[in-house]
């Protein structure tokens, strides 16, 4: 593995194709991927200054969007439990979009439209 070129070995041209970039974003992006660069240099390098802001939103992401209970108690093993039905999928890709959000326009804009 040491040993092998990175074309071989790289995770960017098997996501493009998975995520059928040259048709769904567009092929100029599919070809040059400087996003993926910058998100691997310049994103990762400030992740312990944007820690704070992740895990403020975090923490405001999931009790907006997956509140403790909504009353419904139902018996189990003698016990009765609160719970409330929800779509993890739906939850988890809202909950992402926040924290990115957050990451990329900061605080005052990422308001305008989740809160």
């Amino acid at each position: 593995m040491f040993s092998a070129p990175e074309e071989h070995l790289s995770f960017t041209k098997p996501a493009a194709d998975g995520l059928q970039l040259e048709y769904t974003i567009s092929k100029s992006v599919a070809e040059n991927q400087w996003h993926a660069l910058v998100v691997k240099s310049e994103l990762s390098r400030h992740i312990p200054e944007l820690m704070p802001a992740i895990v403020d939103e975090l923490d405001s992401a999931m009790s907006d969007e997956i509140p403790l209970t909504d009353g419904n108690a139902i018996a189990c093993e003698s016990n009765l439990l609160d719970w409330t039905p929800l779509c993890a999928f739906e939850k988890a890709v809202n909950i992402v979009a926040r924290i990115s959000n957050r990451v990329f326009v900061g605080l005052p804009l990422c308001n305008l439209t989740t809160r």
